[in-house]
């Protein structure tokens, strides 16, 4: 055997990645060069998007619809940003409880009412200290 197993698993880990970036518009060259920590298996920058191995195997063996990685994107971001659970992918494509749209939507807009209130309670004190009375 002329090559480590550790030869065969980043030969083999990067051939998902070729896939999963022709199948996704991403360019392999960039991203075969860019996994975190220069550590092949891991997490991969692929354009814009940090992307867990898992998800590319995930999303090539199961042949998964383009839109779906997508989708699943954009739902670990909402996730990510208002602090409510993700699934992973593979669950995810199972079609495991997850909040809506509009659930989604409601936690934005109350997020947004809250920073609004912030503004408004800094504005009172410091409407306070300089000796305002309201």
């Amino acid at each position: 055997m002329n090559k480590t197993l550790k030869q065969q698993f980043e030969e083999v880990v990067n051939a998902y990645l070729l896939e999963f970036c022709n199948k996704h518009d991403f360019d392999y060259a960039e991203a075969k060069r860019i996994w975190v920590a220069n550590k092949p298996g891991g997490v991969v920058l692929c354009g814009d998007y940090y992307v867990d191995f898992d998800e590319i195997r995930t999303d090539i063996d199961r042949d998964a619809p383009e839109e779906e990685f997508w989708k699943y994107q954009d739902y670990l971001i909402d996730a990510h940003t208002f602090g409510f659970r993700c699934p992973n992918y593979e669950n995810w494509l199972d079609g495991c409880p997850r909040l809506s749209k509009e659930q989604i939507n409601e936690i934005i807009a109350g997020r947004h009412r809250i920073e609004k209130m912030k503004e408004q309670l800094e504005e009172t004190i410091k409407d306070y200290e300089q000796g305002i009375k309201l």
